[in-house]
């Protein structure tokens, strides 16, 4: 009875260190895209921001339908969950990984391969498209190039990350003034 009684101990505490183990290598990780984000100088939400000025990482879940989370791979870069909006349309895409050092134009030239079944005059195609983002603070709409990669998009200046999942709005060239106007 004894030796039972110590092997169901050795048992419970070797269940215990593994469950420590675990949970130190998830506190890496987290810690490590805490630092990510901050040496990238991306600006979240004050949601997402604690009075200490450090990331609240579990206000990075993703608010989007599909869900998903900003993730660090296993070269150090930033996977994104995106939110592309076409308010001509009241429609949305949702890109659930988007490398940080990829180019919007090669997303869009994927996305509208093929037209979309809600574009009956077809306007959206992947040359003929504008890609913007709100400047939360003052309600301006920034022109962001096709060209451009997320990375350099999110450390714009007066881009703001909110509930974790960059948000984009994409119409046809020409009607930036009309839509957004009526945003």
């Amino acid at each position: 009875m004894k030796q039972d009684a110590q092997k169901k101990l050795r048992i419970q505490q070797r269940d215990e260190r593994r469950a420590a183990s675990r949970q130190r290598q998830e506190q890496a990780k987290e810690d490590a895209l805490q630092q990510a984000i901050k040496t990238r100088g991306l600006k979240l939400d004050a949601e997402a921001s604690s009075e200490g000025g450090s990331t609240e990482l579990a206000a990075l879940e993703s608010s989007a339908p599909g869900g998903g989370r900003v993730q660090l791979d296993s070269e150090g870069h930033l996977q994104w969950p995106v939110l592309f909006l076409y308010p001509e349309h009241g429609q949305t895409d949702f890109v659930q990984s988007f490398h940080e050092y990829s180019c919007f134009a090669d997303h869009l030239q994927i996305m509208f391969s093929e037209r979309p079944p809600w574009d009956e005059e077809g306007k959206y195609q992947p040359g003929n498209l504008e890609i913007f983002f709100e400047d939360r603070k003052t309600g301006d709409f920034i022109r962001v190039k096709a060209e451009h990669t997320l990375s350099k998009v999110l450390s714009h200046s007066r881009y703001t990350i909110r509930s974790g999942t960059p948000s984009f709005l994409i119409i046809p060239k020409g009607t930036a003034d009309s839509i957004l106007r009526k945003k």
